[in-house]
């Protein structure tokens, strides 16, 4: 089945959905995507962040976090933090998972995970980085197990749709 964007088709296999968020950010800036979990049940989310300067300049914060109100902004007291997901360097101790400060790659991209079941949360999902150097970011989200098996093609995030 081959579907278009605006195309709406019938399938079973027409439960994820793909889509990236980029941009730069400057040392000390802030990193910020949304992502709208509306209609799925897990997302796997990678933030993939340009090579590093050395292997020690590790984002100072990682976090994730949630709220039924869409179009918020870096930084709004509408968004709570997961506490599973609130990552801070390795010198933090009220986080809930620490981000590794050596290792960091200065030749590859450097690819932080988080594995989300999307069924405790809020609608809304906002990813946030503070880079210690200035590193280009990309949010690349997969959600899944949709409720939905009935939707187009640019609601799954792709041009064209293709299931055999």
């Amino acid at each position: 089945m081959i579907g278009s964007a605006g195309d709406k088709s019938l399938s079973i296999m027409s439960s994820t959905a793909t889509y990236t968020v980029t941009g730069g950010v400057t040392n000390g800036g802030t990193g910020f995507a949304a992502i709208d979990t509306l209609g799925y049940r897990y997302a796997a989310i990678d933030l993939e962040l340009s090579p590093s300067n050395t292997t020690s300049n590790a984002p100072s914060l990682i976090t994730l976090g949630e709220s039924d109100t869409t179009n918020l902004t870096a930084g709004s007291t509408s968004i709570s933090d997961i506490t599973a997901f609130h990552g801070l360097t390795a010198t933090a101790t009220n986080c809930g998972y620490l981000i590794p400060v050596t290792g960091v790659k200065t030749a590859l991209n450097n690819i932080y995970r988080m594995n989300v079941d999307l069924r405790p949360r809020k609608r809304m999902l906002y990813v946030t980085w503070n880079p210690v150097t200035t590193m280009s970011g990309l949010v690349n989200v997969r959600l899944s197990r949709g409720e939905a098996i009935n939707i187009a093609a640019a609601s799954g995030g792709a041009q064209a749709w293709v299931e055999g």
